[in-house]
């Protein structure tokens, strides 16, 4: 494929032929396709170069984007597969034109099995219309990303994801039964579980997902556990504990004292005028874990000794159900930024104390740290440095994210995510 910033009459036009197409050529609504919810400084945009599309599609069957990838291939043009771009890594952006396919539209449950607790989905539907609809059938999602409210079920397979649940059921193509994929020369491929990884974490550079089937999980509210901790290396030695007593966990998580210190400086919420100061955090490492409600008995009494004898402290439960409310907004902490410079890794469990020990050392900026651990094995950090885009040193504090990653892969991590940044 070639750079192609604009379409010529002829390929327009053919594009413009598949029946009942959406075709969008207007060059004020290609611009709103440059970025996702990322922002890069002035000098990396500078040497990306152009990234407006040529046009934007947006297709409703599955019919149409086979239609849609035979046509670029016929005409050389790039593809971008687009949903709701709340990644922030840049993998969306169209940085050699062509069209980007925008999926967000093509939302629809297709089937619903209770009795083997699956479902099956087009790629748009956003994860928490999914959840809605799916707890009104007594079924719940295995896992769910922090950023449920607005991205979508194969925008995060795309991308390869771990989120809330993930202690228990692990990466989010552990649970995923099959998925359905159209090829770059227009075929039509079922992926099994043993072959997903040909998508997930593609970034849509292997082709385009038109449906995916998700293993499900009964629906039970879940009980929240706050911890207290005072250093990283009391956080690591609780998680060990917590794993060798194996607790029936379903979520493990936790914030250092840099986010729970920005958290306190948010600007309150406001009803009516009058201002609704949300609580305060002890600015220390704050965890907090998540089991069913009918185990929960059982495993708050093995938690307080596990805390105990770590030297940390349970979290007062208001702090621990009022953090755990908050659970799909860690995006909050940008209304100080205005700016954040981001960088998302995963290490290994058992080096927590190491690499928190070494971001303290070579990095002088705040890092608000936000980490969920998948199965008890590893963990993924969101690293976010509250900034401003407006200045010049932007260009100097996004060079961190690159410290952040070769601090995680010196002690046996890799980047979270593909994408045009990392």
């Amino acid at each position: 494929m070639s750079k192609v910033m604009e379409l010529s009459r002829d390929s327009l036009a053919e594009l413009k032929s598949i029946r009942e197409l959406r075709v969008n050529s207007d060059l004020r609504e290609r611009h709103l396709y440059e970025n996702d919810v990322g922002e890069l400084p002035s000098i990396p945009k500078a040497l990306v170069g152009e990234t407006t599309p040529a046009v934007i599609v947006q297709p409703q069957t599955e019919e149409q984007i086979i239609q849609i990838v035979k046509w670029s291939a016929k005409y050389k043009i790039p593809v971008v597969p687009r949903a709701a771009a709340t990644s922030g890594y840049g993998g969306v952006i169209p940085v050699n034109g062509g069209v980007v396919i925008e999926l967000i539209h093509f939302n629809r449950i297709i089937d619903v099995n209770k009795d083997k607790n699956l479902v099956t989905v087009e790629p748009g539907i956003v994860w928490k219309d999914l959840e809605f609809k799916l707890q009104s059938e007594g079924l719940a999602a295995r896992i769910v990303p922090t950023s449920s409210p607005g991205s979508t079920v194969g925008g995060w397979l795309a991308q390869s994801g771990a989120g809330i649940g993930s202690y228990q059921y692990g990466w989010l193509e552990e649970n995923v039964e099959s998925a359905v994929m159209i090829s770059p020369d227009g075929s039509k491929k079922i992926l099994n579980a043993g072959e997903l990884s040909l998508v997930s974490g593609a970034m849509g550079t292997t082709g385009i997902i038109t449906n995916i089937t998700l293993r499900l999980r009964k629906y039970e509210n879940q009980a929240v556990f706050g911890i207290e901790a005072g250093t990283a290396a009391v956080v690591q030695e609780i998680l060990d504990q917590v794993l060798k007593s194996g607790l029936p966990l379903w979520h493990a998580g936790f914030i250092n004292p840099t986010a729970a210190g920005l958290k306190n400086k948010i600007p309150p919420k406001t009803h009516h005028g009058h201002p609704h100061p949300r609580p305060v955090l002890p600015e220390s490492f704050i965890m907090l874990l998540a089991c069913p409600e009918s185990v929960s008995y059982d495993v708050q009494n093995k938690l307080k000794s596990i805390v105990a004898a770590a030297g940390a402290k349970m979290l007062l439960q208001s702090l621990a159900e009022h953090e755990w409310e908050e659970r799909f907004t860690p995006m909050k902490i940008k209304r100080i930024g205005p700016s954040l410079v981001p960088a998302e890794v995963v290490i290994p469990l058992e080096n927590i104390s190491k690499v928190f020990g070494e971001m303290e050392k070579m990095l002088k900026p705040p890092v608000l740290v936000e980490a969920t651990v998948v199965k008890g094995k590893e963990v993924v950090l969101l690293c976010l440095i509250p900034h401003d885009v407006r200045k010049f040193t932007f260009n100097l504090a996004f060079a961190l994210s690159l410290s952040i990653l070769k601090i995680a892969r010196n002690n046996g991590g890799r980047a979270y995510a593909s994408g045009l940044y990392l």
